[in-house]
């Protein structure tokens, strides 16, 4: 029997996106728990693991399209810098 962790059902939810981006303007962590049945604790640990999941393939990726760690360096910077940007 498969239990989904609280960061499967976080991947899953619609809001996930908006949360792995920061994007979270009129979101409560609250009201996100009880929409999602977890504690806001919970949805704050969720979080934190789906950044991090997210950070490191983002880096594998772009890993595989440069030489050196210097240059994933500085594509990362410059993909926050676009986000940070729109």
């Amino acid at each position: 029997m498969f239990v989904a962790t609280h960061s499967e059902s976080l991947k899953n939810s619609p809001i996930a996106r908006k949360l792995l981006i920061g994007d979270v303007e009129g979101l409560s962590q609250a009201a996100t728990a009880a929409e999602l049945g977890m504690s806001p604790g919970a949805v704050k640990v969720a979080v934190h693991r789906l950044r991090q999941k997210f950070g490191e393939a983002i880096r594998r990726e772009i890993a595989d399209t440069v030489d050196t760690e210097e240059e994933v360096s500085r594509e990362l910077r410059y993909l926050i810098e676009a986000f940070a940007a729109r």
